[in-house]
Order: structure tokens, then C-alpha cells, then sequence
């Protein structure tokens, strides 16, 4: 069953209120500048649906705006494009975040009484999942890597580099990065996922981010996929 590992802080459940000047997901949890409450989808007015979730995989950059988003998992594509909705318009406090850890998962649920959001936990979990499109109109699956036939082509991007400022110091490192491939061969979502020096970690990202994939498919059906890519600097 296709699968991918997600890493993000631990926190509880909460209410989310339609503005709050700063959201606390538990201790040691985000901390948001604005948070936008999700509405439930108006696709359901009329209809017996009273409740449905998303799982949604976001990161973000320096300024706290949300920078890319898929869902992991959703009842309805339509509770994906809530989602997406309120995060396009949510600003997180990034200042606690370095740049190669500004990546978040959070569970949405949504009833016609309210939405409340639940942070899954950082254990390296592995869960099923379908990923939605940006206009989340279809379903679109989820593969690891290796289910993948034919194999990934990588179409454009370099390998990352050791940064300027460590090299000629003996910096040995192996930082291992996860992302998804979407259906048009764009990388998404990257994070490293070791404990590497900060620089290292930033120029696997920046590589990464750069690179382009021919658009993977299995049997003609656009598919996304995830991938894991382990890099070395320095002796080994």
C-alpha cells in the first residue's frame, strides 16, 4: 500500500476561532500571526454530509505565509480545498523555525458546528494516503518511489553542493530529504529530515527544489510520488 513518512510537532486539539492574533497548538506547538478559520464546503449545502476531514502537509517560509500545500488524506476533495483556502490566507510565526524545518502536517475536522484542527504527531508514522491537486477537482494517488514503473526521470536541476562556508573544514554529513513528485514532475513539500548543520540542510533544499521530473504516470493515470534521496558531503 502506498505510503510516506511526514514528520511534524506534536500538539492537541483545539478549536479554531475565525481570528486570533496568535493560535497555540499545545505545548511546543505552532504559533500562528493569523489563523483563518476553514468554512465548511458549501458543495454539502442540502445534502445528509454533516462532517469529513483533511490532512494536510504545508510549508512555509521566513515571513510565516504558507508557501506549498498538498492534502495527505481527505473524506471529500471539496474539505481539501477548504483547507487550502484558510492556509492561503493564515500567517504563521516563524521566528522559533529554521528554514529547513519550516514544514507542518495538521489533521482538519470539520462539522457544521465548527472545524477543529488536530496536529499529528512527530513519530516517524507511516500512513496512506490520497493526495489532492491543487484544484482538487480529481483524486490523484499516492506511490512510494519504488511501486513506480517505469522508474523517475529526472528532467532538470543539480546536485546540491557543500555550502561555501564549510568547506575546506572536514564537514562530513549525510542528510536524507523527503518530498513528493506531483503529477506535472514538480517537486513539493521538501524537508530534510536528519539532523545535519543548518547550511547543509539549506542547500539540499534549494537543490531539490529546483529539480524536475518527467510528469510520472502508471499506465497513462497521472500519479504523485513520494521520494526519500540520501545525499553525502565530504569524506566518506
Amino acid at each position: 500500500m502506498p505510503s510516506l513518512r511526514f514528520i511534524a510537532a506534536f500538539g492537541c486539539i483545539l478549536s479554531v476561532l475565525p481570528v486570533a492574533p496568535c493560535v497555540r497548538a499545545g505545548p511546543g506547538g505552532l504559533e500562528w500571526k493569523h489563523f483563518e478559520r476553514p468554512v465548511f464546503p458549501l458543495t454539502f449545502a442540502g445534502t445528509t454530509i454533516t462532517d469529513g476531514y483533511a490532512v494536510v502537509v504545508f510549508t512555509f517560509d521566513e515571513t510565516g505565509r504558507i508557501t506549498d500545500r498538498i492534502a495527505l488524506d481527505a473524506s471529500h476533495p471539496a474539505f481539501a480545498i477548504a483547507t487550502f483556502d484558510a492556509l492561503r490566507a493564515s500567517t504563521l510565526d516563524a521566528s522559533n523555525h529554521p528554514a529547513h524545518q519550516r514544514r507542518e502536517v495538521m489533521r482538519f475536522e470539520f462539522r457544521r458546528t465548527g472545524v477543529v484542527v488536530n496536529k499529528t504527531h512527530r513519530d516517524a508514522t507511516k500512513a496512506a494516503f490520497t493526495v489532492y491537486g491543487d484544484t482538487g477537482a480529481t483524486s490523484i494517488p499516492m506511490l512510494e518511489e519504488h511501486d513506480l514503473q517505469p522508474p523517475l526521470r529526472r528532467l532538470e536541476g543539480s546536485l546540491p553542493r557543500m555550502p561555501e562556508a564549510l568547506r575546506g573544514q572536514g564537514v562530513v554529513a549525510e542528510p536524507v530529504v523527503e518530498f513528493v513528485v506531483d503529477a506535472e514532475g514538480r517537486v513539493r513539500v521538501p524537508l530534510v529530515v536528519t539532523l545535519v548543520d543548518e547550511a547543509i540542510a539549506e542547500a539540499v533544499v534549494e537543490a531539490v527544489s529546483s529539480w524536475r521530473f518527467e510528469p510520472p504516470r502508471v499506465d497513462s493515470v497521472p500519479v504523485q510520488v513520494a521520494v526519500r534521496r540520501t545525499f553525502r558531503f565530504g569524506r566518506q
